[in-house]
């Protein structure tokens, strides 16, 4: 199980989910550059360099043990496009992609969005109204200016994105969203079928854009279901 994090997000929001999978299943957390324990590393803002990277290390580190991509928000791109490198390096070796809170590629060929480009205070308002993040983590002076140029730059990276190949995909897919996410909204997410070449199924649980917090069992469940045991 590969988890790839949200925009701002690093590889410790996936921390508590290593317990809660069944014992056979084993948890591997993509950590971008720039934050966390890469924190000094230069960090990535062009999807198709941070794809390469993934992949690279992913082709040379994995065998062939039956691998699922998850990831969410900007991570479900991420993931979608590794997958799509994988399935043709090494065809079999991704069983199952899994879409969290994320438009379809098709939507992102023609999204209008610019938070990138908004001022310190116009992006700390964007990301505290997803819900991801409290208020009070940039009332810290330090720590605003610590997170601030990650988040930005992931933005910068997800709102610049346009997908190059939306050919179906030999890779059952389930697109997961929640109620109450306008970001990723079920007409948004149901294009996700038309890369889906091995079945598609579409889930909505309740919540907003961060509904897979108070919601990760629900989540585990689909990302298991259907797997070969």
């Amino acid at each position: 199980m590969l988890c790839f994090p949200h925009a701002g997000g690093g590889a410790s929001y996936y921390r508590p989910w290593a317990a809660a999978f069944p014992a056979d299943v084993e948890l591997w957390v993509v950590q971008y550059p720039g934050r966390e324990d890469r924190m000094t590393e230069a960090r990535i803002d062009e999807m198709g360099v941070l794809v390469d990277e993934v992949s690279g290390v992913l082709l040379a580190e994995l065998d062939d043990l039956p691998l699922v991509l998850f990831g969410h928000s900007m991570g479900a791109a991420v993931a979608h496009e590794v997958a799509r490198v994988l399935a043709e390096a090494r065809p079999g070796l991704v069983r199952k992609l899994v879409v969290s809170g994320r438009m379809a590629p098709k939507h992102e060929m023609t999204k209008v969005a610019s938070v990138h480009l908004a001022d310190d205070d116009g992006l700390v308002a964007h990301v505290v109204a997803l819900g991801g993040t409290s208020a009070a983590v940039f009332a810290e002076p330090e720590l605003r200016d610590l997170l601030l140029p990650v988040i930005r730059n992931d933005y910068r990276l997800i709102e610049t994105y346009r997908p190059t190949d939306v050919a179906p995909l030999d890779v059952p897919v389930t697109a997961i969203i929640g109620s109450r996410d306008a970001r990723a909204t079920v007409e948004l997410a149901r294009p996700w079928s038309e890369i889906a070449g091995a079945g598609f199924a579409l889930k909505v649980l309740e919540g907003g854009h961060f509904y897979l917090t108070e919601n990760r069992d629900a989540v585990l469940a689909e990302i298991v279901a259907g797997l070969p045991r």
